[in-house]
């Protein structure tokens, strides 16, 4: 479980859940994920923008992931995110209220 980053350094809290604390190569990589919530009313098929939770800090640029569909943040109309959807050969569908927002992974 990583805090966030500053400056490249990061404080980790070690052996979380099932796993064990072990000795790591210098260089090795890190990988952190953040998470959102769909909010609001369900996104529709035709939709192009919605009400997110814990998403404001993604840049135009990131790809999401809600269920099978990845979406790319375009912009940010009035507080909401615009986004490409159906990229990568995924499909457009219904997102319902709760549905879960992934960004794409950050290597750091």
């Amino acid at each position: 479980k990583c805090a966030d980053a500053t400056n490249d350094l990061l404080t980790v809290n070690r052996a979380q859940g099932t796993s064990t604390a072990v000795a790591h190569l210098n260089d090795v990589t890190v990988t952190r994920e953040e998470v959102g919530l769909v909010v609001g009313n369900d996104m529709l098929v035709a939709a192009t923008t919605f009400q997110a939770q814990y998403l404001a800090s993604q840049a135009a640029g990131t790809y999401i992931l809600i269920e099978a569909e990845i979406m790319l943040v375009v912009s940010w109309v009035l507080g909401f995110p615009e986004v490409f959807r159906a990229q990568a050969g995924s499909a457009a569908t219904v997102h319902v209220k709760g549905s879960t927002i992934r960004v794409a992974a950050q290597t750091v």
